[in-house]
């Protein structure tokens, strides 16, 4: 029985390894991706944001709001005479960042003017 036992334990302690080396390298390349595409958004002019808008879970058993979700920012910018509008959805942490009336900057790929991003007015663009 308790060489049985020593298997099962053996057998889950490898899969959740397993489970954690593959959460952790599809977050590694997440980042690395996503790092990649930013090093190219060189270009940057300034934000005018909107509305920020926390969507929250519902408290079922009160039926009141809960904690923040993720964070709607609707902001504007232009870019070579056009106006633009757009709207990110992002995590609460990310969304803590951005507040009506406070400064912004959309960071941007000369070449290609769709890849365009919303970030903190302190951040480098191309960084």
């Amino acid at each position: 029985m308790a060489s049985t036992e020593a298997k099962r334990d053996l057998i889950l302690g490898a899969a959740t390894l397993l489970a954690v080396v593959l959460i952790g390298a599809a977050s590694y390349f997440t980042f690395r991706s996503d790092a990649t595409r930013r090093r190219h958004l060189t270009s940057e002019v300034p934000a005018e944001i909107l509305e920020v808008y926390a969507a929250r879970n519902r408290n079922n058993e009160e039926g009141k709001p809960g904690a923040v979700t993720n964070v709607r920012v609707s902001f504007r910018f232009v870019l070579d005479g056009e106006t633009i509008m757009r709207s990110n959805t992002m995590s609460r942490d990310q969304g803590k960042a951005f507040e009506v009336g406070k400064p912004a900057k959309v960071c941007y790929k000369p070449e290609d003017h769709r890849q365009a991003e919303l970030f903190p007015q302190s951040y480098r663009c191309g960084g």
